[in-house]
């Protein structure tokens, strides 16, 4: 007959005074392992998420030459398709508007301001993300 040891295995380690008390090492290390593999998700994912959210958005910034943007003529710049938000100057007389570049493009916005007779300029286009960052860093040079 062959000597089972996971029969007596309790009884021989009572008798050499083994103790199981405490985590295992692999139990151990599994939580150390899950604790900081959380802490870099937790910094790390709402940055992502933002990023993923935004990757494909374009500024485009407009000025008007002499009169203010309307509000009307904001409505319809909305209702292009792929225009996230549109934001204008405390003068009125720039316009930033934010566009999905997949959807929508510079000359849907030239279009229509030719359709309604607005002489705007196209000063620049930049990435959504780069003048979040820049209006950011000016913030921080100016002055209250």
């Amino acid at each position: 007959m062959v000597y089972d040891n996971e029969k007596y295995r309790a009884k021989r380690e009572k008798v050499l005074g083994i103790n199981q008390q405490g985590f295992k090492f692999q139990t151990l290390a599994l939580i150390v392992i899950c604790t900081i593999l959380s802490g870099f998700a937790f910094a790390s994912l709402p940055e992502a998420v933002s990023y993923l959210g935004t990757r494909n958005l374009d500024d485009a910034i407009y000025k008007l030459d002499g009169t203010v943007f309307q509000d009307a003529m904001m409505e319809k710049i909305e209702a292009i398709k792929g225009v996230a938000f549109i934001t204008r100057d405390k003068h009125g007389s720039r316009l930033v508007i934010t566009f999905d570049r997949r959807v929508a493009e510079i000359s849907d916005f030239d279009l229509l301001f030719n359709r309604i007779n607005l002489r705007a300029v196209l000063l620049n286009r930049v990435n959504h993300r780069q003048r979040r960052a820049v209006l950011e860093k000016e913030e921080q040079f100016e002055t209250p």
